[in-house]
């Protein structure tokens, strides 16, 4: 494989772009010394685009000759005759793929260890494994890491489909949810936030294409209690209703939901609770909308030397990085006490990380209640921050939208007046 290598980069553009990526140690001890040397070369003779390897044998000679010795020139000579022979028989991103692999292999085997020895936790081995992914991902595919296109391209992206608000005052507000966008949820107890995501969850749902499903990560209520609140919201229905003809609101249900098991909620005591076991279950679901309620109670990232902040920070960034995987996701999460009487709740207001968990969501929707008498079904929605781009109805004179809705319990939905 050392010989691919350094057929394929003695292109000048081959070699800037497997640089990054080549650490002496997966290369062998002559294949090292010909590839660094190949950077000097590469930089004294500025217009060279292809390197000639006779001229850079003799180069190559002068230039490391204190550091080959005379018993070994004969090996470093039958490389080069190799070399000006040999034609590469695999592909570019094989190399590179072969290349990126040892090395991180290299690092997870050691981080294996540290953590057998106590002085390394095994999140440090599940951050190799998914800086390895990505790190693969943008060296096979290097166009991914630039926008591209022109301006119409940049709209087109900023005004794609995504999924509609059944809160008309959130479509005026923030727009639809489309891949990439990670929104934060947030209320005091007893506010009705798991009401709240039913509501939107349930008219999302049936909006995405394909037979991709909505991953629920349940870690408040009994799920088959969120799921039949879910049903209700959907169908607009009461348990009573629900009760009467079961039969007849699960065919409606699944209808209006294009497939079975379009929405699929954890069951909270299957022990998946926690970020490196619910990442490869979203990998095999390939979930179009992924709901965490709540998201602060996902294990994972934990580190008693840094704390609390920072282990939300790293799970709010984990999130975050889900809606690019796969699409939106939203979070539900609480406030400290001072919501507990706020009808419009601000981002300082938030229980945990006053920064990390605010600075990773595109947009915070908060949920205030009134203790005023004959207030009980009203809520006060407010969209501290929002840097999504927005749909077909948005205002941005409501970019921070203040909106007064009300709950209705008994269907799982909320109502607004727009």
């Amino acid at each position: 494989m050392d010989l691919e290598l350094l057929s394929i980069v003695k292109e000048r553009d081959k070699y800037n772009r497997f640089k990054p990526y080549i650490n002496e140690w997966v290369l062998g001890k002559e294949a090292q010394l010909i590839y660094t040397t190949m950077a000097s070369f590469f930089s004294h003779y500025p217009a060279v685009s292809v390197l000639d390897w006779s001229a850079f044998e003799s180069y190559f000679f002068v230039y490391r000759n204190a550091q080959v010795r005379k018993d070994t020139a004969p090996l470093y000579k039958t490389i080069f005759n190799n070399l000006r022979s040999h034609t590469p028989s695999v592909a570019t991103e094989d190399v590179l793929r072969h290349y990126i692999t040892q090395e991180y292999s290299r690092s997870i085997a050691e981080t294996a260890l540290e953590v057998r020895e106590g002085t390394a936790s095994i999140d440090d081995v599940a951050d190799l494994v998914k800086r390895y992914d990505k790190e693969l991902g943008r060296a096979i595919s290097p166009t991914d890491l630039f926008v591209t296109g022109g301006i119409g391209d940049v709209l087109a992206q900023a005004s794609a489909p995504g999924l509609n608000w059944r809160l008309n005052e959130l479509n005026i507000s923030c727009g639809p949810l489309r891949q990439g966008d990670f929104v934060l949820v947030a209320a005091y107890v007893e506010t009705g936030k798991t009401t709240f995501a039913a509501s939107e969850v349930s008219y999302m749902a049936p909006q995405i294409t394909g037979n991709r499903p909505v991953v629920w990560i349940n870690n408040e209520e009994r799920s088959d209690k969120v799921m039949l609140r879910i049903m209700q919201a959907a169908l607009g229905c009461t348990l009573a209703d629900l009760k009467a003809d079961e039969a007849k609101c699960a065919a409606e249900y699944e209808k209006l939901m294009g497939m079975p098991n379009r929405i699929l909620v954890l069951n909270n005591d299957s022990g998946l609770n926690n970020a490196h076991k619910l990442t490869p279950l979203f990998r095999e679901l390939n979930p179009g909308l992924i709901v965490f309620d709540q998201l602060d109670k996902v294990d994972g990232f934990s580190n008693k030397e840094e704390g609390e902040h920072s282990r939300l920070g790293r799970l709010y960034k984990w999130a975050r990085e889900l809606s690019h995987d796969y699409g939106p996701v939203l979070a539900i999460s609480q406030t400290d006490a001072s919501g507990a009487s706020t009808q419009y709740i601000t981002m300082d207001q938030l229980r945990g990380s006053k920064v990390d968990k605010p600075g990773e969501a595109d947009a915070i929707i908060t949920i205030g209640k009134s203790n005023g008498p004959a207030m009980d079904k009203q809520r006060f929605i407010h969209v501290p921050k929002n840097k999504l781009f927005g749909g077909p109805v948005s205002d941005e004179a409501h970019r921070h939208g203040y909106w007064e809705v009300s709950i209705k319990p008994e269907v799982a939905r909320y109502e607004g007046t727009r």
